[in-house]
């Protein structure tokens, strides 16, 4: 049996039609919308237990928005959620309206025959599914082979971080930043950066997906997302939003801890549980009340947002019903829309929060116990818009930060690839625009200047879809891309190739970094090139990282090293990652070279040999 589907982006993970001698069962997703991403458990579930005896799956990425229907969101989507099957790109909804789903998630089953078995629109519908692709499978198992996705890998040594938390420097006290690297299931404890973007890696918790105590690496993680910082108790605290648990690092010792929930999804809206008792569901961002010793948490799996005693560790619902909307009233009675990303203002009187599937801006006031909406609307509009606070729009806005003196919000608005600023006291919001190419950013964090010292304050921005993240300046402009030293890519270790330069040795040298033979560049991933020390006492160093735009002219990259670098006793390492373009598939692509400046033949030569 073929199932034949006609999307009108094409094909991800596989060449075409798909031809299935069993069940097939269809499934209709796409990023934005917080059920059918959870229905990706449940898509995992049934593949293990029927994969082997004949069924076969099929993603259909229906998106919700727009913006959203772009190629590259998609393919960065389906890498981002590590789904290696095939998938139609129904950028159109005509495979959607065709096979008559609903909503998202949506499954239709069909027996070996072709003939449509099930149709069901929603979440919560695996026990059904199971039932009937039991009754399909159970006479005749024939294991089928799934396709195995080949993901991006960044030569940034990122994979789509998505938060970012910054301690800046205080008297007697280190600066430091912390990332959710997300992709990689881990948290990133780093220097604070210098002005120019270079930073090293101080200890890295996680790196495999679980759920596990322990110390450093030994940890698990899975998809961490919001981070919230106490300096004076050394402890980090991370929404575990795969885990739909809190976790707690000290960073004095590096061991993580799980302090609320059990790595299994609650469906409690009210709470009142202690510690790991308290179930919880996909919390994606954390605000910390120091002064109350206070955690205000955003779980979007319930659309509301809690608050836990650090005292007591008991938590529960802080505001919102639980109803999936944009309505605005007393904490209990108000509604969120996939609540994403909260900040406060230094008293915490004003509390500020963003409804991501709302594309909404909500403003809460704990002390009149009152919701209400600044920019977006009751019926979830969404669009590209500045001007004041009753026409702006925006279209999955996932973090916010409070800047200058709280009179400003800085807001990731992630399907319009852009930064918005939202002036609190003129009620306006206007488009950032900054020198820098963004791809869904992620993550946003401001860092004030401390009376204490002269440093200026500094605004970072995980930049998700281009796996990297930026510094900007106090006039929220000229962003550098930081440089983690010590990250490592795992790079590939084939027989290297060898090639040789003539250089002058101990003068600044500029070199060009490409490809010779390639069919084309594809805009489906960033072209990255990253430059690390691999010998001495600054092993690992990040000397120069440069990401661009995915498009053809992008190679070569030029990248200029320092006097000092050229050097005989230099061994560095080149790293190119990027997508190329293959009989209409995007294909992602590495390769990497080890450098080193010695004599060869009486001449000053750069020595190459590459890695792939």
């Amino acid at each position: 049996m073929t199932i034949t589907l006609s999307p009108a982006g094409g094909w991800l993970n596989c060449e075409g039609q798909i031809h299935s001698d069993g069940p097939t069962l269809v499934w209709f997703f796409c990023a934005s919308h917080s059920a059918a991403v959870e229905s990706l458990d449940d898509v995992r579930t049934l593949r293990t237990q029927f994969e082997s005896r004949g069924l076969r799956i099929i993603g259909v990425y229906s998106p919700q928005y727009r913006a959203e229907a772009r190629r590259r969101h998609v393919v960065n989507a389906v890498d981002r959620l590590e789904i290696d099957l095939p998938v139609a790109v129904d950028s159109d909804h005509a495979v959607y309206k065709a096979l008559g789903v609903r909503s998202w998630p949506g499954f239709v089953l069909f027996d070996a025959s072709g003939t449509n078995v099930a149709r069901l629109s929603g979440p919560g519908n695996l026990e059904l599914l199971r039932r009937h692709i039991a009754e399909l499978v159970a006479g005749s198992p024939r294991p089928l082979v799934q396709p195995t996705l080949k993901g991006y890998r960044s030569a940034s040594g990122l994979r789509f971080p998505t938060s970012i938390f910054a301690q800046t420097p205080s008297v007697g006290r280190d600066g430091r930043v912390f990332v959710s690297d997300s992709g990689r299931h881990r948290i990133i404890e780093a220097e604070w950066p210098s002005l120019d973007g270079q930073s090293s890696v101080r200890a890295i918790y996680g790196g495999v997906p679980g759920h596990a105590d322990g110390s450093g690496e030994k940890a698990h993680f899975r998809a961490p997302r919001g981070l919230a910082f106490d300096p004076q108790r050394e402890r980090l605290f991370v929404a575990d939003a795969g885990n739909h648990a809190i976790r707690s690092i000290n960073t004095a010792t590096g061991q993580v801890s799980t302090i609320f929930g059990t790595g299994t999804r609650g469906f409690d809206r009210r709470g009142g549980g202690s510690g790991i008792n308290q179930l919880l569901n996909t919390p994606t961002d954390l605000l910390l009340d120091l002064d109350r010793n206070r955690l205000f948490i955003v779980m979007s799996g319930l659309n509301q947002i809690w608050s836990a005693d650090l005292d007591t560790m008991v938590a529960r619902a802080f505001a919102g019903s639980g109803e999936l909307a944009v309505r605005d009233g007393d904490l209990a009675g108000a509604a969120f829309w996939q609540p994403r990303s909260i900040t406060a203002a230094r008293d915490f009187r004003s509390i500020y929060c963003l409804d991501a599937d709302g594309s909404a801006l909500r403003h809460i006031c704990p002390h009149e116990r009152t919701v209400r909406t600044l920019v977006g609307s009751a019926e979830g509009f969404t669009g590209d818009a500045d001007g004041p606070f009753d026409q702006a729009r925006m279209c999955h806005p996932v973090s916010l930060t409070c800047t200058d003196q709280d009179a400003r919000l800085v807001i990731a608005d992630a399907y319009n690839d852009a930064l918005r600023i939202a002036e609190l006291n003129t009620r306006t919001m206007r488009r950032l625009a900054p020198d820098a190419w963004l791809f869904e950013p992620g993550g946003v964090h401001y860092a004030a200047a401390l009376a204490s010292r002269t440093d200026t304050p500094r605004l970072f921005v995980c930049d998700t879809g281009n796996h990297r993240v930026l510094q900007f300046d106090a006039d929220l402009s000229s962003p550098v891309e930081l440089r983690f030293g010590g990250l490592a890519t795992d790079a590939a270790t084939d027989e290297p190739e060898r090639a040789t330069f003539n250089v002058p040795m101990h003068q600044p040298l500029s070199v060009t970094v490409g490809l010779r033979d390639h069919v084309g560049i594809s805009d489906d991933a960033p072209v990255c090139v990253r430059v690390c020390e691999m010998e001495g006492a600054r092993i690992g160093r990040a000397l120069a990282q440069v990401s661009q735009h995915g498009r053809p002219g992008v190679l070569p990259l030029k990248i200029t090293l320092p006097a000092e670098i050229v050097d005989a006793a230099t061994v560095l390492s080149f790293e190119l990652s990027l997508a190329l373009e293959q009989i209409g598939r995007s294909v992602p692509a590495y390769k990497a070279w080890r450098v080193r400046f010695g004599s060869d033949g009486g001449e000053p030569r750069l020595l190459a040999e590459v890695k792939c």
